[in-house]
């Protein structure tokens, strides 16, 4: 995750080694957290350790933006409002993706659904 992401959150995700990327700051507060000055050096880190075979991208915009071209599968929570604000999810062309509906959940507050998207082909 982004340093800024990392930073609203303000401690390291649970059960799971954290890599915050940050050319500014190295964050070594807890053990499983891990900082990388670039998606491919923290990428190249989950590498060389076998228990981070899966590699989940938890933000910010930036880091979405760079790690979208490299993902198998997307795992995105869609929400049915406008959010007024200058950060979005980047733009991906949704033909190299098979789009699934997880479920929908509707509340009194935000409708909202979870949806996988799976990269079909090479279009990597």
């Amino acid at each position: 995750m982004g340093r800024r992401t990392y930073e609203s959150i303000g401690k390291r995700l649970p059960n799971r080694m954290t890599i915050v990327l940050s050319n500014t700051k190295k964050f070594t507060d807890y053990c499983n957290l891990h900082t990388a000055h670039s998606l491919t050096e923290a990428l190249k880190y989950a590498a060389g350790h076998a228990d981070l075979s899966d590699v989940f991208i938890a933000g910010g915009a930036e880091v979405y933006e760079e790690a979208v071209p490299l993902c198998s599968i997307m795992y995105i929570t869609e929400i049915d409002t406008y959010i007024d604000g200058d950060v979005r999810f980047p733009d991906f062309n949704p033909s190299h993706f098979k789009k699934t509906v997880e479920s929908k959940i509707v509340t009194d507050l935000i409708p909202y659904k979870y949806v996988t998207f799976t990269r079909t082909g090479d279009q990597h």
